[in-house]
């Protein structure tokens, strides 16, 4: 369910927290991870324990390596991904400039190690605050976090708070025209037009997965209302019809394929939350 403003504090004690200041929460039987409008996300078609909550306040901290005694670049609103790349923008800082092409927000991309373009997360994360269970707010460094490719061990139930990214100095205008370059090519190469859950696998050591999937010959395969893109072969859309069931029936077909014709096990990138 969808909680909405007004039953925010009720959520927070439901869960045993005394607030919660996150994007968006997502409680899962293992856990809670922080999603933004449930990109990299999808639930079954059976009822399941989730909850989710929409438009809470969020922070992200942005500083800069090098210059110890330069104030931390603050953001706070209800997108902070959009703050990670356009203020150190503003400021010539550069590292996090493919979050500009990842939909989702600071929360979700660090639960993942989201990246694009040759860049990830991991790459400028400093450290992060997080609220766990027991209603206690505590910091980690990022080499606590384990991060690897689309990879990170946030601990059990955890909720991310805020991030702080240590970057690089820059040239403003350089580092707005690789932006430019990075939205321009995501927008040839990606089905925007059509709704989706973004990636849906992991790419296999020294290979892509849109690949493997277009090579196994599963362009513009459907099941019921749900059809692996033309556009690009890793992303399964939705003609407004699809029913999460057939999503996954699609990732299953394509991972079936795959191993049977290259011998090779693709992993799921999105979520898949609910059912038994």
């Amino acid at each position: 369910m969808v909680l909405d403003h007004d039953r925010r504090r009720e959520a927070g004690r439901a869960l045993g927290l005394s607030f919660v200041r996150v994007k968006a929460l997502l409680v899962l039987d293992d856990g809670a991870k922080t999603m933004s409008e449930l990109a990299g996300l999808l639930a079954v078609d059976s009822p399941y324990a989730t909850v989710v909550t929409k438009d809470l306040a969020a922070r992200a901290l942005v500083e800069r390596r090098g210059r110890p005694h330069h104030p931390p670049l603050v953001g706070e609103g209800e997108e902070p991904r959009t703050v990670t790349y356009r203020v150190p923008m503003s400021q010539g800082l550069t590292g996090l400039e493919f979050m500009a092409t990842v939909p989702g927000d600071v929360g979700g991309g660090i639960a993942m190690n989201a990246g694009a373009f040759g860049q990830q997360v991991s790459d400028t994360l400093a450290s992060i605050r997080i609220l766990d269970r027991q209603g206690r707010v505590s910091e980690l460094p990022a080499p606590a976090l384990d991060m690897r490719y689309r990879h990170t061990a946030l601990p059990q139930g955890a909720i991310v708070l805020a991030a702080r990214f240590a970057l690089h100095a820059g040239d403003a205008e350089a580092i707005r025209e690789r932006m430019r370059a990075m939205r321009a090519q995501r927008s040839d190469t990606q089905p925007l037009a059509w709704p989706n859950c973004g990636s849906e696998l992991k790419h296999p050591e020294g290979d892509h997965a849109a690949r493997l999937v277009e090579a196994a010959g599963l362009k513009g395969f459907a099941v019921g209302g749900a059809r692996i893109s033309e556009v690009h072969a890793n992303f399964i859309v939705n003609d407004g019809s699809a029913k999460a069931a057939d999503v996954l029936a699609l990732i299953e077909k394509a991972r079936r394929e795959v191993k049977a014709r290259f011998g090779v096990t693709l992993e799921p990138e999105v979520r898949i939350v609910g059912g038994s």
